[in-house]
């Protein structure tokens, strides 16, 4: 009798159908002592244009100018530039502000340090998603005026170590004989660039192959 109480015990417990709670992580993992290939697909990226951000942005010689409202944001995560304009002789030696979020969509700014009676564009290092805010300082006069704008410098989704951690990239489905020019930083998502040798014109993919650092992640 009890061999066959058992024998239907376990008969029971081998037809219960045992339910589990499995919680997806989504998150990058990386093998002990390995490392791993990333790829980024960044899809239909404009030609660098000077004033998609902002074009003819009047300024004030007796208070700061703080910007918030744009023509238009960034299309992927890529760095930005600064044109002077009209009466450049207005300018004054000083910083420019921007600030906006990261490829993580933590926020970040940069920078811009002008000389007096620039007029010439000057170009950013870091990949802002989007931006929030430009502020200007107090001008020399009141005609100076700016441009605001993207160039062909696009952020990457991850950190490298460094630059020689770029292996490869496709540019329009075609593999990039001459090599993109990438930039890197361990820790500081917003520093990790790519360039592409191919012309960028808002139609064309390219995909960037390279090892990360596991240090910045989302």
């Amino acid at each position: 009798m009890k061999k066959t109480i058992l024998a239907l015990t376990v008969m029971a417990l081998m037809s219960t159908t045992v339910f589990a709670i499995v919680k997806p992580l989504r998150r990058d993992l990386k093998p002990a002592s390995q490392v791993m290939l990333e790829k980024q697909t960044i899809s239909d990226a404009v030609i660098a244009d000077p004033n998609r951000l902002l074009s003819v942005q009047t300024t004030s010689a007796s208070v700061i100018t703080t910007v918030t409202s744009f023509l238009a944001q960034p299309d992927v995560g890529r760095a930005l530039s600064i044109t002077p304009g009209s009466t450049t002789a207005d300018v004054p030696a000083g910083d420019i502000v921007i600030t906006g979020v990261d490829m993580n969509n933590n926020t970040m700014s940069e920078t811009f340090t002008l000389a007096a009676n620039e007029s010439s564009i000057q170009n950013g290092t870091l990949a802002f998603l989007s931006v929030t805010s430009i502020v200007f300082p107090i001008q020399d006069g009141a005609d100076a005026t700016y441009d605001i704008g993207v160039i062909d410098v696009l952020g990457l989704k991850r950190c490298m170590f460094n630059a020689g951690g770029l292996a490869w990239t496709v540019f329009d489905g075609a593999f990039e004989t001459t090599r993109a020019t990438a930039v890197a930083d361990n820790d500081e998502i917003e520093k990790n660039t790519i360039n592409f040798n191919g012309t960028l014109d808002g139609a064309k993919d390219g995909e960037v192959f390279f090892l990360q650092s596991f240090e910045c992640l989302p």
